[in-house]
């Protein structure tokens, strides 16, 4: 869900809270950026466009493929609370943030242990691939696994609508945005009739 990409003559970065998307595209500093948000809330509406991409149904647990509970489904949050939990710096993505403690404090973790704050998912997902804590992530790291990880659904229940987010500054030129954001629809349809095709069949 994390990094930073050149495509279709934009400049284009994504996360999932770990970086200051949202304040990179009401700046100009990139054309299009890629974000998550709760209930459709949208940092500095007064500047920015978004469109939905896809609505995220669910969250997970993002383990060392090695961890104890690396191949139990329906992962309890409580059996994690004593495991370094790796964070989005609250001031990046303050509405993710407080999504991630609140849900886990309704799941009776009220003092998760903290492991240390590092800028991207990239670098938090080296740390987990090495054996060193855990995090929570949507869906993208649950269809496409980094070696050395494994994601499992958390059995929580959220509160409210995390979705992914296209954003883009209202002076950017919008028929190009509108063309990638086209392009993206259709290539996310795709892979989503890939996924489909791909998973075996559960009467």
């Amino acid at each position: 869900m994390f990094g930073s990409e050149r495509g279709a003559g934009h400049r284009a970065a994504q996360d999932d809270g770990r970086v200051g998307v949202a304040a990179q595209a009401g700046v100009g500093d990139i054309d299009i950026g890629f974000t998550l948000t709760v209930d459709r809330h949208l940092p500095s509406p007064e500047v920015l466009h978004s469109t939905p991409l896809r609505a995220e149904q669910r969250i997970y647990a993002l383990l060392p493929a090695s961890h104890p509970l690396a191949t139990t489904p329906g992962i309890d949050p409580r059996d994690l609370s004593d495991d370094p939990l790796h964070l989005p710096r609250r001031e990046d993505n303050p509405a993710i943030y407080d999504l991630i403690l609140e849900t886990l404090a309704d799941h009776g973790v009220l003092a998760p242990s903290r492991a240390p704050t590092v800028d991207s998912l990239a670098a938090v997902v080296q740390e987990i691939a090495a054996g060193n804590g855990w995090t929570i992530v949507t869906s993208g790291p649950d269809q496409h696994p980094v070696p050395g990880t494994v994601a499992q659904p958390l059995a929580v229940t959220v509160r409210h609508q995390i979705h992914l987010e296209a954003i883009w500054h209202k002076g950017a030129n919008q028929t190009a945005v509108r063309a990638l954001i086209s392009q993206l629809a259709r290539a996310g349809r795709h892979s989503d009739r890939q996924l489909r095709a791909d998973r075996p069949h559960r009467g």
